[in-house]
């Protein structure tokens, strides 16, 4: 698996020019995976705190909000994380990307297969 200092990006948001709008991203440390949220927002990023995956199954949702008060909200296997907010009435989201789309190198050890089963877009907030 990764090294257990790597961070791997696993879904991000992508605006029409390629600018980041959101990621979430992966690490496996102390023999624990764990994922994370991160929000662009004007002047910055909002970086969520680190969250233990537990079981083999994981369930992830991502529900991003453009507004001058925008929002990131990470749910894991049913548990809302934290939110995320800051102005992102800048950023419109034109595409995703699932998959190891950053952090993955021949130096930093990342090495092994990522899983993805389904995946799921809507316009709206799913219940």
């Amino acid at each position: 698996g990764p090294a257990a200092t790597t961070v791997l990006t696993i879904f991000e948001g992508r605006t029409a020019n390629n600018n980041q709008v959101f990621t979430v991203q992966y690490r496996y440390t102390g023999g624990v995976p764990q994922v994370r949220a991160v929000l662009s927002r004007t002047n910055g990023t909002s970086t969520g705190a680190w969250v233990t995956l537990t079981g083999s199954t994981q369930l992830l949702q991502v529900d991003w909000t453009s507004a001058t008060a925008g929002s990131l909200s990470l749910t894991v296997n049913g548990a809302a994380q934290p939110l995320l907010t800051g102005n992102t009435s800048a950023l419109l989201l034109e595409a995703v990307r699932l998959g190891i789309t950053a952090g993955a190198t021949n130096i930093s050890g990342s090495t092994g297969i990522a899983y993805f089963d389904s995946f799921l877009s809507t316009r709206n907030t799913m219940p």
